[in-house]
């Protein structure tokens, strides 16, 4: 199982509604700047998975037993507050890079410094990512009036889908403002970060989307229900695994520097197991790096420190024991035969990440 060719099923309709927003501002403005910086956005699109809107479309076929040609519009609503969502958090994470092209507010500056290079643009730049983002999330909300509008859908389960994607939205910037709060915290404790997973991850990337899809369809609470229990310690081993993998892949694969969590001072269960189970000097050794910008050269050092004090082995059984968790709910899946074999694939693509 892959996702590239439900990628290549949402692309042109993706596509279509990054276009949209791009004429829609030639329409407004015939400043270039601006304009530059909406098209630069098409740029960060065109990366990532699809992870969320794939999960979406499993709930509704799962469900309705049905293509999900009917719901592109929403599949492509979640996919744009997902952008919505970078696009900020970059600029919270100072983060210069987005699958593999400027972030927007690193975009932005580089267009205001070519213009002007003896000012410091970066407050500015910032200022315009953050408008940016605001941008894709009412496009994101038009997208769900537009589903509406085709008369495809029910607009009784268009309305209690939208409710659940407003939830969505609740629940990932409190997870988001969580990940800021606990930022520096090197003592912050399991039930803090599993919050934060929860709320930030788990919510977000499977237990909503899953939901959305299949309210779309029509489905009752009990299905719902089964959703969130589904979909919840899948998004924890999934965040888990997302953790390890930060630590224990190159990052020439990571298209990022490896042990970024550690630099960044990110509190994550490998850190907590330390804190909470290792000796005073585990203790010291990890603050000597938490938070620290430490180079390449230690990378191999505090790794091997991470593999010897058990954390690594630690979080690795914690994500096994989520991802159990969730395989043992596919036997009360209420979906069709076809989507529950699917999600059974799902879990097994999930456990195996690699990148």
């Amino acid at each position: 199982m892959e996702f590239s060719p439900f990628r290549i099923h949402l692309e042109p309709a993706l596509t279509a509604q990054m276009h949209k927003l791009m004429d829609r501002t030639d329409q407004l403005t015939s400043n270039e700047a601006i304009r530059s910086y909406v098209r630069h956005l098409s740029s960060i699109a065109m990366g990532g998975k699809r992870i969320r809107p794939y999960v979406a479309s499993l709930g509704y076929r799962g469900v309705s037993g049905q293509s999900d040609d009917a719901i592109l519009h929403a599949l492509v609503g979640i996919e744009i507050f997902h952008l919505f969502a970078l696009v900020h958090d970059d600029i919270m994470d100072k983060s210069a890079l987005r699958h593999g092209v400027p972030s927007a507010h690193a975009y932005a500056e580089s267009v205001l410094t070519e213009r002007t290079s003896s000012i410091d643009h970066s407050h500015t730049a910032q200022g315009q990512a953050i408008l940016l983002g605001d941008l894709l999330l009412t496009l994101a909300h038009e997208c769900f009036q537009e589903l509406e509008e085709t008369g495809a859908i029910d607009p009784v389960h268009i309305r209690k889908a939208r409710r659940l994607f407003m939830e969505m939205g609740h629940e990932v910037i409190i997870g988001q403002m969580l990940d800021l709060e606990l930022s520096g915290n090197m003592n912050a404790t399991k039930e803090q970060i599993l919050e934060k997973h929860r709320l930030k991850t788990a919510w977000y990337t499977m237990v909503r989307p899953l939901q959305i899809g299949a309210a779309l369809a029509g489905a009752s609470n009990d299905v719902l229900t089964w959703c969130a229990e589904f979909g919840e310690p899948l998004g924890i081993g999934f965040q888990i695994t997302d953790d390890l993998l930060d630590c224990t892949t190159p990052s020439e694969t990571l298209g990022k520097p490896r042990l970024q969590d550690v630099r960044e001072g990110q509190p994550t269960l490998i850190t907590e197991h330390i804190m909470a189970q290792g000796s005073e000097q585990d203790k010291a050794s990890l603050g000597s790096f938490f938070g620290k910008n430490f180079g390449p050269e230690d990378e191999e050092t505090l790794l091997a420190f991470l593999e010897s004090s058990q954390a690594i082995t630690a979080s690795t059984q914690t994500a096994a024991a989520y991802f159990t968790h969730a395989e043992g709910k596919i036997a009360s899946c209420p979906f069709t035969v076809d989507a529950t074999k699917e999600c059974e694939q799902f879990v097994a693509l999930m456990k195996g990440r690699t990148v």
